[in-house]
């Protein structure tokens, strides 16, 4: 997983290149939720600055995407068996 700063909109993704999960963190609701964007828009639309893991945790009081991955991983491996 990597982490990125959009630093003019003040917005942090979540990203795994393997699975094309994108989430951001919702400063708002303190939770990190899917992005409706892919992250070649994102990227093209932004300047993003990768950040790791220490940063992650100190922005989003110790909070990392973990559980929703899993749930997006599954979604993906549910609907191959279809």
């Amino acid at each position: 997983m990597q982490y990125y700063v959009a630093k003019e909109i003040n917005i942090l993704f979540a990203y795994d290149k393997k699975s094309d999960f994108l989430a951001l963190f919702n400063y708002k609701l303190k939770k990190w939720e899917l992005s409706k964007y892919s992250f070649i828009q994102i990227r093209h639309d932004f300047c993003l600055n990768e950040i790791k893991n220490e940063e992650v945790l100190r922005l989003t009081n110790n909070l990392l995407p973990s559980e929703l991955y899993d749930c997006f991983v599954e979604t993906i491996k549910n609907n191959k068996i279809i």
